[in-house]
């Protein structure tokens, strides 16, 4: 009998390395640069320079303010084997993701 291994686990600090990967391969292509991404953020361009060379820590409140600046959505941090099955799968062509209704839905509008 074969034992699958065991997933390791997703932390904090993982994401935050994606996270920082990820906007420095957009300042290195060009799409973006330190000075605009700080104006974003409303932080000095000193402390991004800082942030992006790993002198400083990235905060939390500062990693969402990137994300939701350059929108990026958690889920394109986390690798395929990350997500759990049901989110791998892809909603038929034309069609909206039941992963992505409300949870604030009434009784009524799921029966009707």
């Amino acid at each position: 009998m074969e034992i699958a291994p065991q997933a390791v686990p997703v932390t904090l600090a993982t994401l935050r390395a994606r996270l920082l990967e990820r906007i420095r391969r957009r300042i290195q292509n060009g799409e973006l640069t330190e000075r605009g991404l700080a104006r974003l953020c409303a932080i000095s361009q000193p402390h991004m320079h800082h942030i992006l060379k790993g002198a400083r820590t990235l905060k939390v409140e500062l990693a969402d303010e990137m994300m939701r600046s350059l929108a990026i959505p958690l889920v394109d941090l986390l690798e395929t084997t990350e997500l759990p099955v049901a989110a791998r799968r892809k909603p038929p062509q034309g069609q909206a993701s039941t992963a992505r209704v409300s949870p604030m839905r009434s009784r009524a509008e799921e029966a009707g």
